[in-house]
């Protein structure tokens, strides 16, 4: 094509300024002040509006036991029930189970542990 074809082609694509620029403005002007506006705080269920707080006391004994129980059952499932209550003294697994959250250094060495352990298998 020549330049003669392009150049009389080209009033065709040209849009008058006002023409776009208007229902632009227009459409700002009517959306900007939505968008400054803070968002309305979600409403709470009316349940957990309500909820009653718990004595803390309640909750550090249910999560214990909660904890204690599930750890229980853990133990149970990767002994497959070879270990009972029997088994264990209390006093003992108590204080070797917090050693062991409060991450303090276990007290029987590798080498006791193993013998014992051994000695248990054998029982």
């Amino acid at each position: 094509m020549n330049n003669r074809r392009l150049a009389s082609r080209s009033h065709i694509f040209r849009i008058p300024y006002m023409t776009i620029t208007r229902p632009l403005t227009l459409l700002a002007c009517m959306t900007l002040p939505l968008l400054a506006q803070e968002p309305a705080p979600a409403e709470k269920p009316a349940e957990e509006a309500a909820a009653p707080m718990m004595d803390p006391a309640v909750v550090k004994k249910n999560v214990s036991y909660y904890f204690g129980y599930s750890t229980g059952i853990q133990f149970s499932r990767q002994t497959g029930g070879s270990v009972t209550a029997e088994d264990i003294n209390t006093e003992e697994f108590m204080k070797a189970f917090m050693d062991a959250v409060q991450e303090k250094e276990q007290a029987l060495s590798e080498e006791e542990l193993k013998k014992t352990l051994e000695a248990f298998g054998k029982t």
